[in-house]
């Protein structure tokens, strides 16, 4: 066998050699040629789509501090004035003498109220009141008429006429005063009342 021979066998087996000794080829289908050093060494991106649309946005949350509504306004009664007494009608079970004192004194009550009270037109109720307590019928509401209220436990409101000349009137009105504020000792529950109708 010549030396040609022999280094070509040679040749050949190490060829063989070196086929079986090569690391195996990644099964990735990586394209010829391609080592490990070629795979990707991250996961793979993801693929990428169009933007959805988004849903609106929800409304803003109510203002807590936003002001009620206004309510309904209506009238309003005015408050009577201080002088005078919230009238109610005489209870039905009464004799006729309280019954026409209290009838009485309810609408001089209700007269009290008007700064430019006058007794002109309830002038038959004062006189039937005046004559049943023996005093002069006259119409006019004084305090001679307004102390017989007195014996059938109803405060009387202020006269609305006093005695012509100033001695005369002086000395009524003390008379007035001093007897309203008596009833206010013996009335503890209204002693108020007695009080306030006392300053003439």
């Amino acid at each position: 066998m010549n030396k040609a021979a022999v280094a070509v066998g040679a040749a050949a087996a190490g060829s063989a050699l070196l086929f079986f000794l090569r690391p195996a080829r990644a099964a990735s289908g990586a394209p010829n040629g391609a080592g490990p050093a070629d795979a990707p060494s991250g996961p793979a991106p993801a693929p990428s789509f169009p933007d959805a649309p988004r849903p609106p946005a929800p409304p803003p949350p109510p203002d807590d501090f936003a002001p009620a509504p206004a309510e309904p306004t209506g009238t309003t009664e005015a408050a009577p004035p201080p002088d005078v007494t919230p009238a109610t009608p005489p209870p039905r079970d009464l004799d006729p003498r309280h019954a026409l004192a209290a009838r009485t004194a309810m609408r001089l009550w209700e007269l009290s109220g008007d700064p430019n009270q006058t007794t002109d037109e309830d002038r038959a109720l004062i006189e039937a009141f005046q004559q049943q307590e023996g005093l002069i019928p006259n119409g006019r509401y004084m305090a001679g008429t307004g102390l017989a209220f007195i014996k059938y436990d109803i405060v009387p409101p202020k006269p609305f006429y006093w005695p012509r000349g100033e001695n005369n009137a002086t000395n009524v009105k003390a008379n007035w005063r001093s007897n309203m504020l008596f009833q206010a000792t013996k009335d503890p529950a209204r002693a108020e009342e007695w009080q306030r109708i006392a300053m003439v």
